[in-house]
Parts: structure tokens; sequence; C-alpha cells
């Protein structure tokens, strides 16, 4: 795209600086499952975002700045309310005596998709016309939409197994 070199350490720089100044802010109410369900589909929507302005940046080397640093702000933004809102489902979900498993287990997931994502989304980003961007930015989307659809009666149903154990106690 011709984006100049110093651009990499820029990312970091904005990234490391944001998460710094917002994660508290940004995972205000993740203790709250119904909340943390908002946050992970807010989340989704980001990233589809930030895919929608990377695939901008391949047009010209001047806009290519401008998008890059503005997607990974709205990147930044994905990332610390979904990892302040899995974590706050997975600690406020688990079951008494419970919530390392349930931290181990979501710990996997993480690994796994550390794994599996660069298999998948290398081949699919790394093309010049990017096509493969805006795919991604058409699936986080979806996702987006459809994660209060699933999530939320899952939450339902852990928060009601959760009441009725407390009340049997």
């Amino acid at each position: 795209i011709g984006a100049p070199q110093w651009l990499i350490a820029a990312y970091f720089l904005l990234n490391t600086a944001l998460v710094v100044v917002l994660q508290g802010r940004a995972s205000r109410g993740s203790d709250q499952p119904f909340t943390a369900v908002r946050l992970i589909a807010r989340a989704a929507l980001a990233v589809a975002a930030a895919a929608a302005l990377f695939t901008v940046a391949g047009r010209s080397s001047t806009l290519a700045i401008v998008a890059i640093l503005a997607g990974v702000a709205v990147y930044t933004a994905a990332e610390l309310w979904h990892s302040a809102a899995s974590f706050g489902l997975g600690a406020e979900l688990a079951p008494d005596g419970a919530q390392g498993e349930y931290q181990a287990t979501f710990g996997t997931g993480i690994s796994a998709a550390r794994v599996v994502a660069p298999l998948v989304l290398v081949p699919l980003v790394d093309r010049p016309d990017g096509r493969g961007w805006w795919l991604v930015a058409a699936g986080f989307f979806c996702l987006s939409l459809t994660t209060s659809l699933v999530l939320r009666p899952l939450v339902a149903a852990a928060q009601k197994r959760l009441d009725s154990d407390a009340v049997a106690s």
C-alpha cells in the first residue's frame, strides 16, 4: 500500500496508549452478564468497522496512514470490550468453586483461536484487491447481529442455574 515503515511503530504506540488510558472505562459493566453480551456484540461491530478501514487503506499511501491509525483505534476499542466482557462472563457465570476450570476452558479457546485465525485470515486478507478485508468486515458485522440472539438465552439459562444453586445451598 505504500505506507511508511514508521507506521508500524505508530500502530503499536497508539494501541498501547489507548489500552492504558481506556481499559477501565471500556470494562464498565462487564461484570453484569447481559451488559457483557452487549459489549461482545459491540466489539464484533467494531472489528467489522476496523476491517473496512483497513480495506480503505489500500487505496492510496496518504489515505493509508489515516485509515490504518483510525482502524487501529477502532480495533483497540473492540479488543478492550471483548476481553472485559468475555472475562466478565466467565467469572460471573461460573459456579462457585469452578471459576478456575471455566477460565482454563476459556483460555484454551483463545489459544485455539490464536492458532487457527492466522491460517484462515492471512490468506484471506493478503490480497491486492482488498476483498478479503471486506469479507472479514461482513463476517464480523453478521457476528455482531447474531451475538445477542445466541448469547442472551445462554446467559439467562446460566443465571437461572446459578440462582437455583444459590437457593438450594
